[in-house]
């Protein structure tokens, strides 16, 4: 079937659809006609109906069967289903073949739609429901082409659309976009936005002809800055639409952009951007983009210095930017205005409030006759105060012409006045003196210098014939000048040390100008040189103390023992251990109150003698750690493991936990009931009664631990001692009392 379908073409599948449907729907009618047929025609014999049977009791053995019409719904009911077992014998059933009608035992699906491999209309996708709206033997869902039948699924560019329906085949374009529903894809129309399958590109520049806006000049960019159709590359006014391409003189420049559009100027120079070229500008420096001539002279308005005046020159004598043509002033710079309509103007009319075209001018005085009131005189155009031909001078300029003026040069007086032209009569302190009469002008109370001068008062204050202006100690009229300790206050010195009394702390003391540590009349003498002078010092003579404490000038107050009482209130040897006595201080009257196998530290505490010479300090002094001749753990190799030594020597080889069935539990070697069961039995460790004092029964079994058992001097390091005789520690006797510290047992 697949054969025939892909040797088809798009209309042949067409015809073969419909024929197909034809076929289909007669056959339904003939079968709803005749649904009691049978083949031979016996239409009433009974219909069977093929059903693949499922045994309850053994399903795996299934088997196809026919059964009357009649009996098909009670063979659904127990699971049975009608039709062949399996149509292609692939050993599957057909409920469960994914390919019930093509033999494939294997069941491969690799897209997982529950329709195998082998009759999968797309083998990789997932589509279960086999769709195939082109008929080309491939699914919709993998069809490249899915509306147009393209067996071979060809995709020339690879953009996931077959070429059977590609609009662009060459060029990837898998959205297959199309703006201009041209039939051409976007990606390979050239004129994208025209419909027009014509793709002619005269310029080669990758937009078609028919879109172009210059077709013949290559523009990909196809800039159009002014958007009237045509590209800037072909256009004469680039920035100015223009579709007509007017250009009406013979620049490349269109009328439509040429700021000369009948003159002839490549250029188009502007130099005063009024937007009308320089070749045809009739202000080419001002801008007048109107060109206004009123009086048609060739020049502008604007920059026409007669513009009702045609003066095509533009001369101008005085340079006053108005022509002589219309200058009232042609040879003086003026505003061109004219007051009195005399037509001269008012900056050269000698009258310019008064008509006057005559100009004349008697005295030559630059204002003319009929404005002059003083016509004759030169210097006066008014008769002022002084009348014509006498000048109002006013030489020192105080508002008073010299003619009426007898101080004519003194700008402060107008007469002479008590001190005379170009004197003022001033009085400054106000004493009705003018100064310049008064030798102190500042001073109210004074017109002459006097003995102390201007401003100060000849006074005496002290009476002692020197005026205070010249008196230092104007109060002291026994001083005229402070000297060293200042007015009112002699300079005595008492003590003759050459320190005036002012400055002397200690005026009757010569030795001294300040009191110091010891006061005025006392010296600062530090006999014992301790840095405490006597006058502070209770032991002058004793550099250690300043006050004699408790033990008394010349005498330490030392307290050795730290016991609080001074080394010279102990009394040793007295017999009796008195207060701040102790066995380290006073051996003889405070003897040790230490029992038998413990050593006595100075400061009288008791410790066991088994920690002497340990490493440890126990006494507070040290001393249990001092004088010791043989370190701690040396090995003396005589065979027996003594206190002091440890498993590291020879004498005490056996290993921790070691037994060595002797019977006897060896608690110091490391036996234990559970190490060593054959030594350390339940009656003979911890065991009260059995005679044997064991260090844990010290305590708790008062009978085997009695004092006989722990009697320094017998000769044997005996659990439950700690004698210096017996073991190994030296000197000493007595009995090791119960609670001690034990003997190792070594």
């Amino acid at each position: 079937m697949r054969d025939l379908l892909s040797k088809c073409s798009k209309p042949q599948l067409g015809i073969l659809t419909v024929a197909v449907f034809l076929l289909t729907f007669g056959l339904i009618l003939n079968y709803s006609g005749n649904s009691n047929a049978k083949p031979g025609g016996n239409d009433n014999a009974p219909v069977k109906v093929e059903v693949c049977h499922l045994p309850p009791d053994n399903p795996d053995n299934y088997h196809t069967i026919r059964v009357s019409e009649n009996a098909v719904p009670d063979h659904l009911s127990h699971g049975d289903f009608e039709g062949n077992c399996d149509s292609d014998e692939d050993g599957v059933r057909n409920d469960l073949d994914n390919c019930p009608a093509d033999f494939n035992p294997d069941q491969e699906d690799a897209d997982g739609d529950g329709v195998g491999d082998l009759c999968d209309n797309c083998v990789s996708t997932a589509n279960t429901d086999q769709l195939d709206f082109d008929l080309d033997g491939v699914g919709d869902a993998c069809d490249n082409c899915a509306e147009s039948a393209n067996v071979s699924q060809d995709d020339t560019d690879g953009d996931g659309v077959g070429n059977a329906c590609d609009n662009c085949i060459d060029f990837p374009n898998p959205d297959q976009s199309d703006d201009d529903d041209d039939g051409l894809g976007d990606r390979c129309d050239n004129c994208r936005g025209v419909s027009s399958t014509d793709t002619t590109d005269t310029d080669g520049d990758g937009v078609g002809d028919v879109c172009d806006n210059c077709a013949d000049i290559n523009n990909p960019e196809q800039e159009n800055s002014d958007e009237d159709s045509l590209g800037d590359a072909c256009d004469n006014c680039t920035f100015a639409g223009n579709t007509d391409q007017l250009n009406s003189d013979t620049d490349s420049l269109g009328d439509a952009c040429d700021n000369c559009s009948l003159v002839d100027n490549e250029n188009q120079a502007d130099a005063d951007g009024d937007l009308v070229g320089d070749a045809c500008d009739n202000c080419a420096f001002v801008e007048n983009t109107f060109q206004e001539d009123s009086d048609e002279d060739s020049v502008g308005d604007v920059c026409d210095n007669c513009s009702a005046d045609p003066n095509p020159e533009q001369v101008d004598g005085d340079q006053d930017e108005i022509g002589n043509a219309c200058d009232l002033c042609p040879i003086t710079i003026s505003t061109n205005m004219d007051e009195d309509t005399d037509f001269v103007g008012d900056e050269c009319d000698n009258c310019p409030l008064d008509e006057n075209a005559d100009q004349a001018d008697t005295d030559e005085d630059g204002t003319g006759d009929v404005c002059d009131g003083c016509a004759e005189d030169s210097d006066k155009i008014e008769e002022g105060l002084c009348g014509c031909g006498v000048a109002d001078t006013d030489t020192d300029g105080d508002e008073t012409p010299d003619c009426n003026d007898e101080c004519a040069e003194d700008a402060d007086k107008t007469a002479p006045g008590t001190c005379g032209c170009g004197v003022p009569d001033t009085d400054t302190d106000g004493d009705e003196t003018p100064d310049c009469n008064d030798a102190c002008a500042d001073d109210p109370n004074k017109t002459e210098e006097g003995l102390c001068g201007c401003g100060v008062e000849d006074t005496d204050t002290d009476n002692d014939g020197t005026a205070d202006c010249n008196d230092a100690c104007a109060d002291d009229p026994n001083k005229t000048e402070e000297g060293v300790c200042g007015c009112g206050v002699a300079d005595t010195d008492t003590d003759g040390d050459g320190t005036l009394d002012c400055n002397d702390q200690c005026a009757d003391d010569p030795n001294k100008t300040a009191p110091e540590t010891c006061g005025c009349g006392v010296a600062e003498t530090d006999t014992d040189g301790d840095g405490t002078p006597d006058c502070n010092d209770l032991c002058i003579d004793d550099p250690n103390k300043t006050a004699p404490g408790t033990c008394g000038c010349g005498t330490a107050d030392t307290d050795s023992d730290g016991n609080g009482i001074a080394d010279c209130n102990e009394v040793c040897g007295d017999g009796s251990c008195g207060s701040g006595e102790d066995f380290g201080s006073c051996s003889d009257d405070c003897p040790s109150t230490c029992t038998g196998g413990e050593f006595t530290c100075n400061d009288g505490d008791c410790i066991p003698v088994s920690w002497l010479c340990d490493d440890i300090t126990d006494c507070s002094e040290g001393e249990d750690e001092t004088g010791c001749s043989t370190p701690v753990d040396d090995c003396d190799n005589d065979g027996q493991c003594e206190i002091g030594e440890s498993l590291t020597c020879e004498d005490c080889s056996i290993s921790i936990g070691d037994c060595d069935n002797d019977g006897i539990c060896e608690i110091g070697l490391g036996e234990s009931t559970a190490s060593c069961p054959n030594d350390c039995q339940d009656n003979s460790i911890g065991n009260c009664g059995d005679g044997l004092c064991e260090i844990i029964e010290q305590i708790t079994c008062p009978s085997d631990c009695s004092v006989s058992n722990t009697f320094c001097g017998d000769g044997v390091c005996s659990f439950g001692e700690d004698c210096f005789i017996d073991c190994d520690l030296g000197g000493g006797g007595g009995q090791c009392p119960p609670g001690a510290p034990l003997c190792s047992g070594f």
